[in-house]
């Protein structure tokens, strides 16, 4: 996504650049989380 944004900066849909702040980073958050618990 970065090489998208910094690349085709005025193509970008910015509701789809929302969706992924407000809903798949939550959720990398987590499972990162998750699986540095695992890992200690």
């Amino acid at each position: 996504m970065r090489n998208y944004i910094v690349h085709e900066y005025f193509q970008v849909d910015n509701n789809v650049v929302w969706d992924v702040i407000t809903n798949d980073l939550p959720v990398l958050e987590q499972q990162i989380k998750e699986y540095l618990t695992e890992e200690k």
